[in-house]
Parts: C-alpha cells; structure tokens; sequence
C-alpha cells in the first residue's frame, strides 16, 4: 500500500537573521515554540513546504523533485502526516512531543492496553478521531468496526490489520498499558478545558498552509437573529451628575447580590441605563474592546418582575434601544428560576442577561482562537456591568453556568449559529 505524507497543521516559517553574517537570514519551522532550523531555504525547498501543507506526496514524488532529502528530515522530526492503509482505515499524524511516548509490550506477560487518560475521541467521517491533548499523535481511524474494537481496549497486540493499528497506537502515546497507574499529573484538568487550552493559545505568526488568526478574505453580513417584531420602547438612558462615581469607588463596592426587593423591582430607567453604558450607542467604538471590532455578542434579557417592562423573553436592540419580544413570561420566569439554582440563591432574579454569541460571525475572521476571544468579551461585559450597577445601586450576580438548551426551545436559533455563553442575575436592592 502506497504510503503519503503531508505537513502536519500548525507549522510556522519563521525568518531569522544570523549572527555571523549580518542581513542574511535562515530558515526556521516552529510548532508550538520548538524550532528546527531548515537546512535547505532554497525558494524550490519552500515551495516545496507550501504543497505538502495543502496536499500529499509520495516518497517517490518527493525523489522526482529533488527534495526526498527535505521530506526525510521532516519525517524524522515527526512533522509529518502519515496516511497509510489506503487512507481509508488509517491516518496518523505525528506530534513532536518528547514526553508522550507510549509503552513498549511486555515479552514477560501479555499486557491489556487503554486509551490514555487524556485522549479526545470525537466521531470524524465515518468512524473515529482520537488526539492525545498533552501531545503525541493524532489518529484517524476511517473504518467503523474497526474503530469501535480500538475504542473497546485489546489484550496484547493481535495479529493483522488491528495488530498494525494497536502498535501504532502504542508508540503514538495514545495505548497505555491498563496495569499503569494512571497519571496524576493533569488529574485537575477536565480533558475537554486542557485540549481547548493548548489548541487556542498558539503564537503569533505565519502558518503554513493553515487558516488561523485574522483570515477573512472579504465583509459579510454579520448574522442577525430574528425576534418576533414587536419592540417595547426603553426611557432614554440618563446619567444624573449626583448618581456619579469614580472608577476607584465601584471596584471597591462591587459585591455579588443575590437578593431581591420584589415590592420595588429593578426599573426600566435603570435597565436602559445599564444597556446602554454596557453596549454603548456607536456601531464600532462601544464602551468595551471586541476582536475585529466585530462585538458578536447579543444582550437576551428574560424578564421576571420589573417596573416598567412586562415579563418575557427579549433581545435589546441597539439601534433603536428597544426590547424586542422573542417569547413570553412563562419561558422568561423557567430561566430566571434556572438561574436561581446556577447561583444557589434563595430567589429568582429579576431579570436574567444572557450574553449570546453569533459564532459565525467571529469565526470567519478568527480561526480555531475564535471561542477563547468569545469567552475574554463575556468576562469584559460582566465587569462592566458589575461595575455599573454599583451606580445604578442594582443587584448583581455573575453566574458561572447557564442552559443554552432553554434558549434554543425558547428562540428557535439554532444552536451552532447562536447560543448562550454567559448569563448576569439582575435586580433591585434588597
């Protein structure tokens, strides 16, 4: 079976000047902070680097070529993608990490094998995905039945095409052997958090043949998540010189409230004001910084009990600083009563922020990093508006979890267009 290789994802070229002969420059790959320096920089060698980033060779390709050399020296460094068994079965891709690597067979006993502790398996085509989160190889397994016996765990290494596929897995470092004691060094880490950790924190800089950071290549239209057309009209928003505090006093009297006046509930004057201090008026300048100056976050408020608003579900527009109805108050007050549970609170609140993110719309421009800069815009309105509603003298709490389910069965949006990222528990003083 013809085996091909391609370059694995996240490789960056990097240029440096040398010490010895200032102005000339070599050639570097970097992956993830480890660098190789390239021992052939001719344009046919880095020509020869951007196909094998979008495509596969042969060996005997890369002969033709003049760059089996440059090809050995990437496969020795374990930069590279290994497609074997026809691709269909099999392709495993290398990950130049030293310290994940896997266990050899024991000849004195016939060893059971497990996948290792922090292994992500994600169903991919038609069978499996498995990557090693602290590195070591990635493996995709194509065959449904044979995937489901790799997943089932095997006693020693069998005979075959499953022998073949065990062995590779054993030296990936995705098999451990079952006897080991397993690892106590992550054992803080869900697998899921410490994947998405180290898959969003790359470094700034050219990647070959990948799409990451800033890569929109033209303007669309931002995705616009539909409401019933009814709006309910907000007071203008309003600052009274006397209600003005520094910066300083609201760091200092910002506190949690879980506690609510429900003969006097939060008013619209004070929802309008805390809108539109949070979001801002200006379509690209708003009080808070945005990737891109994209701002792909959208303001749901379920309202419970406030003067001046009636209870139900509602998306704040901008634009026109109005509420527009999506649902009504029973939908409103199963949220705010979620919530009520989320933050372990004797009471509802008030009224329920719920910070939605259009994906789409980021992660045109911001590739594979895009869910992290959602998460840093969410905790940048949550200080916000913590800190105005120090000023408004309203009842704040940040809540940790939220039910994106409830707002999809609430809404009708789907789920991977638009879902809840992020919720804020509002209401009067107690």
């Amino acid at each position: 079976m013809t085996l091909r290789l391609s370059l694995i994802s996240g490789i960056k070229l990097v240029k440096r000047e040398t010490r010895t002969s200032p102005g000339s420059r070599e050639i570097w790959l970097e992956w993830f902070g480890q660098t190789w320096k390239l021992g052939d920089s001719s344009d046919a060698a880095l020509q020869f680097l951007r196909l094998i980033a979008s495509s596969e060779v042969t060996e005997a390709e890369s002969k033709a070529m003049g760059m089996f050399g440059l090809l050995t020296s990437l496969n020795e460094a374990s930069l590279l993608i290994r497609r074997i068994w026809d691709g269909r079965l099999v392709r495993a891709e290398s990950i130049p990490v030293d310290f994940c690597q896997g266990t050899e067979p024991d000849s004195s006993r016939v060893p059971r094998y497990r996948i290792a502790d922090d292994v992500v398996v994600c169903p991919w085509q038609s069978g499996f995905l498995l990557e090693r989160v602290s590195g070591g190889r990635r493996i995709h397994i194509g065959d449904a039945s044979l995937a489901s016996e790799v997943l089932r765990g095997v006693h020693g290494v069998p005979a075959g095409i499953l022998g073949e596929v065990v062995t590779e897995l054993i030296s990936s470092g995705i098999y451990v052997d079952a006897q080991l004691s397993r690892s106590r060094d992550h054992h803080n880490w869900a697998v899921h958090e410490r994947w998405f950790h180290l898959r969003s924190r790359r470094h700034r800089a050219a990647i070959i043949g990948d799409n990451f950071g800033a890569v929109i290549s033209e303007a669309r239209a931002s995705t616009y998540l539909e409401g019933t057309g009814r709006h309910h009209p907000l007071p203008r928003s309003r600052r009274e010189a006397e209600d003005q505090i520094s910066l300083g006093e609201a760091l200092d009297r910002r506190l949690s409230r879980r506690g609510y006046n429900e003969t006097n509930p939060v008013s619209s004057q004070a929802l309008s004001n805390l809108l539109s201090g949070v979001v801002g008026r200006e379509p690209f300048n708003r009080s808070y910084p945005s990737g891109g100056a994209i701002y792909e976050l959208d303001l749901v408020l379920a309202v419970r009990n406030a003067e001046g608003v009636p209870a139900g579900l509602y998306i704040y527009r901008k634009e026109s600083h109005t509420l527009e109805v999506l649902n009504g108050a029973e939908p409103a007050a199963r949220m705010c009563d979620d919530a009520r549970v989320a933050m372990a609170g004797s009471a509802a609140p008030q009224v329920l922020v719920i910070m939605v993110a259009r994906f789409n719309d980021l992660f045109r421009k911001y590739r594979e990093i895009g869910y992290s800069l959602i998460l840093k815009h969410v905790g940048i309105v949550m200080e916000s508006w913590s800190l105005l509603s120090v000023a408004e003298d309203t009842s704040c709490c940040l809540l940790g979890t939220g039910t994106p389910r409830l707002l999809q069965d609430y809404t009708g949006w789907d789920p991977d267009v638009a879902a809840s990222v992020g919720e804020i528990a509002v209401g009067s003083r107690s």
